[in-house]
């Protein structure tokens, strides 16, 4: 007796009992693995941009916490009105701090502190208000 689960009609060996991968298994195991690749790569970039943002945001921070404690710190004819833009590399990130004064009203004038980094993105932004000193 024949054994048929071996065999198939002709009397040559079945497929099911050979060994290997075809070309074309291979080149889907390829493109799935270069697809997998690319969305690693890619998240990788994000997350290593995104650490460098969070990084220079924490240091914004600090650098218009400054400037603003600067601001507070003079008294109130000496705080002049206008806009002033200092460079400040901290941590060796390039970063412009920009610092507007203007009076509103008599007695009192409000701050406002902008940071931005060397693509010009706007990493922190503070204000406050100096009032006049009374006797």
């Amino acid at each position: 007796m024949e054994r048929r689960n071996r065999l198939n009609g002709r009397g040559t060996r079945s497929t099911s009992g050979r060994r290997g991968f075809s070309l074309v298994e291979i080149l889907v195991a390829i493109v799935l693995l270069g697809m997998m690749a690319t969305g690693l790569a890619t998240f990788t970039g994000y997350v290593g941009k995104s650490r460098v943002l969070g990084r220079q945001r924490s240091l914004a921070l600090v650098v218009a916490q400054e400037a603003i404690e600067d601001a507070r710190s003079r008294s109130f004819a000496t705080t002049t009105d206008g806009t002033t833009t200092q460079t400040r590399t901290v941590a060796r990130f390039p970063m412009s701090v920009t610092t507007t004064i203007a009076a509103n009203g008599p007695s009192m004038k409000v701050v406002k502190v902008s940071v931005k980094n060397a693509g010009n993105h706007e990493l922190q932004s503070f204000s406050t208000t100096v009032f006049k000193e009374t006797h």
